[in-house]
């Protein structure tokens, strides 16, 4: 605490997330996504190596606590369409439909997976945020997930500045010639529990036809409606392509 309290941009990241947190009340969707943006953009605004420690020390120690955002996570009726694991994903993939209203629709939204090695993938997800001054960064970052059998579900756990994550993956379907793959997600950190659901393709638009059997798959495997999905805005995002 005394080396943030020295530390300008840690005071600051501070105050930031104090303001987000005053929006509490006033937020009535389901999983606070307005205080969840608000928190994202203080951590994409202000990021310090000493915020990190300072939320990793307090978090783990149990120095601070957040109001509870409910478990909405549907594992119950989880049903894969096609028995699918994380080698499906091999390479480069677009996100162009998103369900979690922050998490899974920021711009330019793309990932890529490859093999660590025989018992874990890289997972490595990068996208366009927006910045508290009003201006816009790339974020890319990288984590591992561990090679479950086709068909289970993959549960992996990371540090996001300084708070631990612990996320479940489910992948449901994929097109026949592999152009697409529809994942469901959840996780947690401290006691904000989040769920999102993806459409990732392997170019920045599928056909209006495939559309669908894509609607069909998130109401079959875990009943969500995909008219209720973000559609990512991923036009002229070439030049921040990455691997």
């Amino acid at each position: 605490m005394t080396e943030c309290e020295g530390n300008k941009i840690c005071r600051d990241y501070i105050a930031c997330n104090a303001k987000c947190l005053d929006q509490w009340d006033e937020d009535n969707t389901t999983q606070k996504f307005q205080v969840q943006n608000c928190a994202n953009i203080c951590q994409f605004s202000l990021y310090d190596k000493t915020i990190d420690k300072y939320m990793r020390c307090v978090t783990e120690h149990n120095c601070i606590s957040l109001p509870l955002i409910p478990n909405t996570c549907r594992t119950s009726i989880v049903k894969p369409v096609k028995q699918l694991s994380v080698k499906d994903l091999d390479g480069y993939w677009w996100v162009v439909r998103g369900y979690h209203k922050v998490y899974d629709c920021y711009p330019c939204q793309h990932t890529h997976f490859q093999a660590i090695n025989d018992n874990s993938w890289e997972y490595a997800p990068s996208y366009v945020v927006p910045l508290a001054n009003g201006s816009h960064a790339v974020i890319s970052q990288k984590f591992q997930m561990p090679v479950a059998p086709a068909g289970q579900k993959i549960s992996f756990k990371y540090y996001d500045a300084g708070l631990l994550h612990y996320e479940t993956w489910w992948l449901l379907d994929k097109a026949e010639d592999g152009s697409y793959v529809t994942a469901y997600y959840c996780g947690n950190t401290m006691n904000w529990n989040y769920e999102g659901a993806i459409v990732m393709a392997r170019n920045t638009s599928i056909p209006t036809n495939d559309y669908g059997k894509i609607s069909m798959s998130f109401k079959t495997a875990v009943g969500l409606d995909l008219s209720e999905f973000c559609q990512d805005d991923v036009m002229n995002c070439e030049n921040l392509k990455t691997n």
